[in-house]
């Protein structure tokens, strides 16, 4: 269906309007129990992302659940609609809770930095992702998880947590992560001069060039990307918040992870295509689609 819907937005709406796409990937990449039939699916979804989304935030389940399951107690704790459910609702909810939480955080904060009044305006999106083919970001955010207050009955009391020191004392005690299954050796041995970042920053008080050159510091180390390929974004906290970083990283350490689950969807075709073909997918545009995004990330 979201597929369906940015080809409709690209190709058939009659409103004029420039309209960006994000496409988000939130079962990428990984299921613990029909993995051949998943990787078949990423294929032909991110086939749609290359032809009309402007950029695609990549998330994995399997990252997902390792640090729903690293902060399994801190996450318990935090309120949730799922724990107002009836009983006979309950089934299977429970366990994406954390898992949930997590992504609900990083999406958050990539949404306050269009809804609330912010130091810069649509241009540096669009210097951001302005090319021909669109880029597939992968989030680090921290904070991984909000606090056990941050949507809760005290949010508009609490004062804690919301400035840069408390996200740097984040950092040092590795309450943050990529929520992409990747690690940083891929990155820094994978990864090119062009990769590039752009980092939604939310915190109490000034963002100064002490703090950004921090965070430069960070994210150069971490990541191997250069000052000039860094866009930062300062957007307005309320009183109750607690402070938080989201970066989405542009690399193309990413390709290797995206060509193994191609191959493994290539091996596993023959297995599912009537399935697929009862659906309306053929081989052949299954073949074109595999292509494309192989042809994108090689």
């Amino acid at each position: 269906f979201s597929s369906a819907f940015i080809e409709y937005i690209k190709n058939d709406t009659k409103e004029h309007a420039t309209i960006a796409t994000f496409g988000l990937l939130p079962e990428f990449g990984w299921d613990p129990v029909i993995f051949e039939a998943a990787a078949i699916n990423i294929v032909m979804n991110l086939e749609y992302q290359i032809k009309y989304s402007d950029c695609s935030i990549l998330i994995s389940n399997k990252a997902l659940r390792q640090l729903a399951h690293q902060h399994e107690k801190k996450l318990q704790k935090i309120p949730s609609i799922i724990d107002d459910l009836p009983k006979e609702h309950e089934v299977g909810w429970k366990d994406y809770k954390g898992m949930n939480l997590i992504a609900a955080n990083t999406i958050s904060m990539f949404i306050s930095s269009f809804a609330r009044e912010t130091e810069w305006d649509m241009s540096n999106y669009r210097t951001w992702i302005a090319t021909k083919k669109p880029k597939f970001a992968i989030p680090w955010i921290m904070p991984v998880s909000p606090s056990e207050n941050q949507w809760g009955k005290d949010m508009l009391t609490s004062t804690k947590n919301n400035t840069m020191e408390d996200v740097l004392n984040k950092i040092g005690k590795k309450e943050d992560a990529l929520l992409f299954d990747i690690d940083e050796s891929d990155i820094r041995n994978n990864g090119s001069s062009r990769d590039s970042c752009c980092v939604l920053v939310k915190v109490k008080g000034e963002f100064d060039i002490k703090e950004r050159e921090a965070i430069k510091r960070i994210i150069k180390d971490k990541f191997n990307i250069e000052e000039s390929r860094m866009i930062f974004v300062k957007i307005p906290i309320m009183e109750g918040e607690q402070a938080s970083i989201a970066a989405l990283i542009n690399t193309k350490a990413i390709g290797p992870k995206i060509l193994e689950i191609a191959k493994e969807a290539e091996e596993s075709w023959d297995g599912y295509k009537d399935e697929y073909g009862r659906w309306g997918l053929s081989t052949e545009e299954f073949k074109q689609g595999l292509m494309d995004v192989v042809h994108q990330f090689s």
